[in-house]
């Protein structure tokens, strides 16, 4: 079975890390790499070609819209805006 290859942008270590874990827990996904800054999320995309970004609206480099207008251009790419907060991925920032 091919897994759905996912990026996650985040600028809080332990929500990228919560998120990572919570995608690879799913058996038809797999993050295949994680961007702390826009910059970082722009180069991965290119490179990684992944089908589904998720992005924090506010990351250092970059937010979140900018990424996501880049990624319209690629069809293999659906940008999907996360926002959650810190109690629901269990972090412990508050």
């Amino acid at each position: 079975m091919t897994k759905t290859r996912v990026v996650v942008a985040e600028n809080h270590p332990s929500v990228r890390e919560n998120l990572r874990y919570l995608i690879n827990a799913e058996p038809d996904m797999e993050c295949v790499a994680v961007a702390r800054n826009g910059r970082q999320c722009i180069e991965l995309c290119r490179q990684l070609l992944p089908e589904i970004l998720v992005v924090d609206e506010i990351l250092p480099g970059a937010d979140g819209l900018a990424i996501a207008a880049i990624g319209r251009g690629d069809s293999a790419l659906l940008n999907v805006a996360a926002r959650a907060p810190a109690e629901l991925l269990d972090v412990g920032e508050k």
